[in-house]
Order: structure tokens, then sequence, then C-alpha cells
């Protein structure tokens, strides 16, 4: 008798929502639940979460005694060292308007996430302006931001931004040299890290999906409203960001990266292969050109 389930018919509004952030946290929950009643591939050990509580609030007030603890962000990596490189940049974007200037910012943030990865243990930027050193996510972040201001994302080399052609044509070399990547200084994945940046310029030449082929277009969808619906409107725009980045995200972006002897699966990526995704009620939904690795 064949184990091999047959691939089921599903909607636009069904793949919709495996491609979309709400997913991860229904699925989590069905996750968590089916562990609590002892099924599934994990086990759950509720005895020891206070201790684990006490453990984290230990190392906060450690590090935060004053309470002002500051948000993980992207943004917070772009101010590492005490330097506000968000403000520097907005200096060189004071001739463009607002809804340019996000769009922007949203480029930068969008390729920067990308190049984040785990950088390994001997690799570090040091940053010619501040003549500071930095490694791991701070130094991702910080020559990731450089980059960007080189030009090197775009199409013609030198603009302030990210577009299709520009991210198809990054190479190896452009990350190394941005990245201050030789023998004595080693990144961990720079191929990896070179084919999410060209996935991304294939995705974005989804003309249907992102007109001008540039990572912000969805900004129209989420541009501030005066009016009280703001917050929904722009978390319904990021959500359709999102499911379109996927949508139109055919080529295999999925990179194992090896660091010594171990594997680990750095980002999700997508490609043209099947997948199951497993339901609540243990189905098995096979899927093309959704997420994979």
């Amino acid at each position: 008798m064949s184990n091999s389930i047959a691939p089921m018919k599903l909607s636009r509004e069904q793949i919709d929502f495996i491609l979309s952030p709400k997913a991860i946290r229904a699925r989590s929950k069905e996750i968590f639940e089916l562990t609590k009643a002892g099924r599934g591939s994990f086990q759950i050990h509720e005895d020891r979460l206070r201790p684990t509580v006490d453990y984290v609030m230990s190392v906060i007030k450690k590090n935060y005694p004053d309470g002002k603890i500051p948000f993980h962000s992207r943004w917070g990596h772009f101010r590492a060292g005490g330097v506000n490189r968000p403000a520097e940049m907005k200096k060189l974007l004071l001739e463009k308007d607002p809804i340019e200037r996000a769009r922007t910012e949203l480029d930068l943030v969008i390729t920067s996430v990308l190049l984040d990865a785990g950088a390994g243990a001997a690799w570090s930027y040091k940053e010619d302006s501040s003549a500071k050193t930095f490694d791991r996510s701070e130094g991702l972040g910080v020559a990731s931001y450089h980059m960007f201001l080189s030009g090197v994302m775009s199409s013609d080399r030198r603009s302030l931004r990210a577009d299709s052609e520009g991210l198809k044509k990054i190479s190896v070399q452009d990350v190394e040299t941005h990245f201050q990547v030789s023998g004595g200084n080693p990144l961990v994945g720079v191929e990896g890290r070179v084919a999410l940046l060209n996935g991304l310029g294939r995705a974005v030449s989804d003309s249907a999906r992102f007109k001008d082929g540039r990572p912000h277009r969805r900004l129209s969808d989420v541009e501030v409203r005066k009016d009280h619906s703001c917050a929904s409107h722009f978390a319904r725009g990021a959500r359709r960001f999102w499911i379109d980045l996927a949508r139109s995200s055919r080529s295999g972006w999925a990179r194992w990266i090896r660091s010594g002897s171990r594997r680990r699966l750095e980002t999700f990526v997508f490609g043209r292969r099947r997948f199951r995704f497993a339901c609540a009620d243990s189905q098995a939904l096979a899927m093309d050109d959704l997420f994979t690795y």
C-alpha cells in the first residue's frame, strides 16, 4: 500500500493564508497544543517555565538596570556603536518627498535583513567613518547599510535604491568587497547571501506585483493615513507585501550554510519544489511554488 498523499487543490485564499505571517502563529499554537497533549515530536516541561523566566529577568536587569530596553530591530543595528546612521541617511534624502524617503528606507531594510544570516565567529567589519569594529548582527547591519549607500544594489550602481536589475547583478565579489571579506576575515555563506539578493531581484521583476521593480512596491498599500484606520491599513498592506513577495519568488533561495561541522538552515526560502504542509487534522497538503528547503 502506497503512503503517498495525493495533492489537494487549494483556493487562492488558502494559499494566501499559508504564505502569511498569521499562519506562523496559527500553526505554532497547534503544535503547542499537540505537544501539551503528549503528541507530536516535541516535549514541553512547564515546570521549567518559572526558572527560565527568572533567568531571563536576571539577564535583563543586569544589562538594562534602568529598565530602558532598546528594540531589537534592524534600525537598532544601524545605530550600533552609538552612531545614528538612519539620521545620516535622512540627510542624504532631504530633497526627496516623504514617500520616496520611506521607499528608500524599505529598500534598505529589506535587503539588509536578507544579508543577516549568521556571520561566523571569525568575521568582523571595521567602519571607516567611526573607526569602530563590529561583528555578528551589528556588523552585518552596518556593512549592509554602507553597501546600500554605495549604490551597488541599483541598476546604475550609484543611486540610493535597490531594484530588480541591480539586485540580479550583485556578485560574490560585491559582497566580499563591501563586507571586507578576506582570508583572515572570513564571512560564512557569502554565496548564499548573493543568491538571496539575486532571488529578490528576480522576485521584484514581477511587474504585476512590483511595478517599478523595487522591494518597496507595496508601500502604496501602507502609506500613512490621517484617520484612525492607519494601524489596520498598515497591517493589511504589510501582509499583502509579504504574500506578494512569496508568490513572486520562484527561484530557489534555500541555502544550507556550513559552519564547521554544523549545518544550519539560515533562512526560509522559496522554489519550485513540492513540500508537505502539516495540518491540524494530520492531513498534508502537497503544493508547488511555496516554501521549501
